[in-house]
């Protein structure tokens, strides 16, 4: 692998996300909220406001309940398929006024089609929020949007002391994409036999905030699981029918693949993939042609499918939410990891401390980077900002690709290859970079 000279972030001809400026907390009363649903990962939001002062009318996603017509904003959060969700956003947009945005928590897919159900499609906005254990900090607000209502939310999510910056509407944002990113490669590494203690021990360490494990229990288990399946159907793999696919299978979603380095593997590789799929288990997919997660497994090797599938249909360990995943959950008790993850450990295994806490931090930068090349987010700074509050990314870095930055590009991208000669291609640097943006990191990240 030949090294790259330079390191920069070129100009794109892609669309970008509207550079981001943070409004000013409005210095007006409580606000009056309509929240449609009740999506755990949107409940982070609702509890943040209304600790600020917000009252919020909660109506079930499946009631005809008509919203107050005295509101500020409207928020869908059911979690529902789309057409669904659009169904219920339709019908909802006659109840309130039109100077009162809507906006739609952003799952795997991009918001546009949920706005083309609506009379004015723009009212809706997107909001992208990262799974987490803490206060929400963060929310990236997908571009698209009247600038009229893109200020009002973001007015009150200043209220609420929640940070924001503005993304491009694409497939799980940035915040999102880099969490998930950073929950496979914790899965990889258990999957190629790293005591799992090791990976949220090297985690913690190198100042993360979250290890990667308890990042996939916050997101959920049946989530990734789905993700994982709904983007094989995607690409062609009849999901589902073929679950029998004992892994001599030609999985075809380009999996790294990255068996070489030398690993006691030991996953036998029927993976225990004949989990037949259980009636309830969500695999009939809606064939309303509500679209398919277009979200990628991000990059996702056979180890940490093994672990996936192990966990969600072996385990039935399904994450937080469920009160048993990667850790123990018990009420009143900090989490504890499983002691049944030590089916998971290698007793050859061989993969370096520093290799460990470099694959998570390395596959976040290099992440980052490539939502900056396709224009997700608008600037470094935003990245920044997106992966320490969004992310917990280390703080005293200034952010994933501040981190690089500090680095050096050549070391940088010496160290990327070599991990990529290792692990996978998934550590490359992107292919057009040429270099590191020199740009200063986000200010105030802690705020």
């Amino acid at each position: 692998m030949a090294l790259p000279r330079r390191i920069r972030i070129p100009t794109m001809n892609t669309p970008r996300a509207a550079s981001s400026g943070q409004p000013a907390a409005p210095s007006r009363g409580s606000a009056t909220i309509v929240a449609i649903g009740d999506d755990p990962v949107a409940a982070r939001l609702l509890d943040r406001l209304v600790d600020a002062g917000a009252t919020v009318q909660r109506i079930p996603s499946e009631s005809k309940a008509e919203a107050r017509a005295d509101a500020d904003i409207l928020v869908e959060a059911s979690g529902c398929p789309a057409s669904r969700r659009a169904e219920s956003l339709h019908r909802l947009e006659h109840d309130l006024p039109r100077s009162v945005p809507m906006v739609a928590i952003a799952g795997n897919d991009p918001v546009a089609p949920l706005a083309r159900a609506l009379h004015e499609p723009g009212r809706l906005i997107g909001l992208s929020i990262c799974a987490g254990t803490g206060p929400l900090r963060l929310a990236e607000v997908v571009g698209g949007g009247a600038p009229a209502h893109i200020e009002t939310l973001r007015n009150l999510l200043a209220q609420a002391r929640v940070r924001t910056i503005l993304v491009a509407d694409t497939a799980g944002c940035h915040a999102r994409r880099l969490a998930r990113c950073y929950a496979n490669e914790g899965l990889a590494l258990l999957g190629e036999g790293v005591p799992a203690s090791l990976i949220e021990s090297s985690a913690i360490e190198a100042g993360m905030e979250t290890g990667p494990l308890a990042m996939m229990d916050a997101m959920s288990l049946a989530e990734a699981d789905r993700l994982l399946h709904g983007t094989q159907t995607d690409h062609g793999h009849e999901h589902g029918h073929q679950h029998g696919h004992g892994h001599g299978h030609d999985h075809s979603h380009a999996h790294d693949h990255a068996h070489g380095h030398g690993e006691d593997h030991a996953c036998e590789h029927d993976h225990a993939h004949r989990h037949a799929h259980c009636p309830g288990h969500g695999h009939a997919h809606d064939h309303v042609h509500d679209s398919a997660p277009t979200v990628q497994p991000h990059g996702m090797t056979e180890e940490a499918i093994y672990v996936l599938e192990k966990m969600a249909h072996g385990f039935n360990r399904m994450g937080r939410q469920a009160g048993r995943g990667f850790y123990d959950y018990a009420e009143g008790e900090p989490p504890e990891l499983w002691s049944g993850l030590k089916v998971f450990e290698r007793r050859r295994v061989s993969i370096p401390a520093e290799d460990v806490r470099d694959r998570l931090l390395y596959r976040l930068a290099l992440e980052s980077m490539r939502c900056l090349e396709e224009g997700v987010v608008a600037s470094a700074a935003d990245a920044n900002l997106s992966s320490i509050l969004g992310v917990g990314f280390p703080e005293a870095s200034g952010g994933a690709i501040a981190y690089a930055d500090r680095v050096g590009a050549s070391l940088f991208a010496a160290r990327s290859l070599k991990l990529a000669e290792r692990y996978g291609e998934r550590f490359s640097p992107p292919a057009r970079l040429a270099g590191l943006p020199g740009e200063a990191p986000a200010q105030g990240a802690g705020a």
